[in-house]
């Protein structure tokens, strides 16, 4: 039976430091939230898909567990950068290989083991993470561990935040990003009256990176900003 949760519940330890990563599941069982808490992983819970996608970018979760039926498929869509297995009744081939072809990072029935299922969301942690270490668009390049930015090999020095900003955008390079989105990502912050903060951040940005080319980062009049690579 679905989980009647109607706003988002905490099931982990907040003393756990050792925690594997922050799961988001969306009309799950709080039997399995449970099992995966015990298993060493953060667990939130969320009733649906519209109170997934309200406090997903509060929750900032690492993977979301969610039934492709019926709106699993539109928060895959909406979930830019964070990976989605499905856990599902209908798990004939057919199923699998259209959720997979929508872009989901695995795709189980929900009858499987509780170990496998712990397998397969620490596999698809492991190589989402190895991703996110070294990220490139175009000429720029992001490393993660060592904290170096680098231009056409010339290297760009930038502060924590301008440092997570370009994080952000180049997880979700070609994409428009609201405002809103942005804050909630960079800064957990939820109201457009800090769109100041905002705005100076990305004029920091872009003095330091466009220095040596043409611009990456462009603004969408009434809607936000968006990384993208140089045509030509």
């Amino acid at each position: 039976m679905w989980c009647g949760l109607h706003r988002l519940t905490h099931m982990g330890n907040r003393s756990d430091t050792h925690t594997s990563g922050t799961l988001l599941l969306v009309g799950a069982e709080p039997a399995l939230a449970a099992e995966l808490t015990r298993s060493g992983f953060r667990v939130q819970c969320a009733v649906d898909v519209p109170a997934a996608l309200a406090l997903v970018g509060w929750v900032r979760p690492d993977l979301v567990l969610a039934d492709p039926h019926p709106q699993g498929i539109t928060l895959l869509k909406r979930l830019m950068g964070i990976p989605v297995i499905f856990l599902s009744d209908r798990a004939e081939p057919a199923d699998r290989i259209a959720g997979l072809a929508a872009g989901a990072a695995d795709y189980l029935p929900r009858s499987c083991e509780l170990a496998e299922l712990d397998a397969r969301i620490r596999a698809v942690l492991r190589r989402t993470r190895r991703i996110e270490r070294r990220l490139i668009v175009g000429d720029l390049e992001l490393d993660a561990e060592a904290h170096e930015v680098r231009r056409g090999g010339r290297p760009i020095s930038l502060s924590p935040t301008e440092f997570n900003l370009l994080r952000y955008f180049m997880t979700n390079p070609e994409q428009v990003l609201s405002r809103q989105q942005i804050l909630r990502q960079v800064w957990q912050l939820d109201a457009e009256g800090e769109a100041g903060v905002l705005e100076s951040y990305v004029s920091y940005l872009r003095r330091k990176l466009d220095g040596d080319g043409p611009r990456l980062l462009h603004t969408v009049r009434g809607i936000g900003y968006a990384l993208k690579v140089p045509v030509g």
